[in-house]
């Protein structure tokens, strides 16, 4: 079973949970993930709106996230990597 992104479609094996810190948050975040790589960070909203996306430098296995701006709800975020698809959910408070 293959579940379809942005590109293309991606096989389960490749998509992996993404480590968000602190989650609900009100200020930024810590996202991480294990395999270092490059790649694109992508927040959306909960009606899946694109209200952020970043560029991941190659080597990266975490990045810092201000969020202090976005209005409070549930977020998705979406790092699409070289070698692998991260996934998670925010929960952003005020």
């Amino acid at each position: 079973m293959k579940r379809f992104c942005k590109g293309g479609s991606v096989s389960p094996e490749n998509i992996k949970p993404l480590s968000i810190v602190p989650n609900p948050a009100n200020q930024s975040v810590t996202l991480r993930w294990e395999t270092a790589q490059g790649g694109t960070l992508e927040l959306l909203d909960a009606a899946g709106k694109k209200v952020l996306q970043q560029k991941i430098a190659a080597g990266a296995n975490s990045t810092l996230v201000t969020i202090d701006t976005l209005p409070e709800g549930l977020y998705f975020i979406r790092f699409s990597g070289n070698t692998e698809h991260l996934f998670g959910k925010l929960i952003i408070t005020h």
